[in-house]
């Protein structure tokens, strides 16, 4: 299936997920806590960092963690748990 207007195969429900949190990166941790509010836990990796994981409710089955530095709380790395068809439905 292609994008009408831009004639481009259209994003499955996964990449969607992988592009909209990956837009995080970059950003200071608050932005997420502005969209998701707290997280479920704060873990003080050993090299310093900070990660956060958040359990969103649509997605029972799927756990996002954000990774910055306690001394910029700029988001550097996030990743996910969870099987790729879990992931990505009810995007907002």
């Amino acid at each position: 299936m292609a994008d009408v207007a831009t004639g481009a195969p259209s994003e499955t429900k996964h990449q969607k997920f992988l592009r909209y949190y990956g837009q995080y990166v970059g950003k200071t941790i608050g932005s997420v806590h502005r969209s998701f509010h707290q997280p479920d836990t704060t873990l003080k990796l050993p090299n310093g960092d900070i990660e956060e994981e958040y359990g969103l409710r649509r997605w029972e089955k799927c756990r996002i963690f954000f990774k910055y530095p306690s001394s910029t709380g700029i988001i550097t790395a996030w990743r996910f748990e969870g099987e790729s068809e879990n992931c990505g439905e009810n995007l907002p």
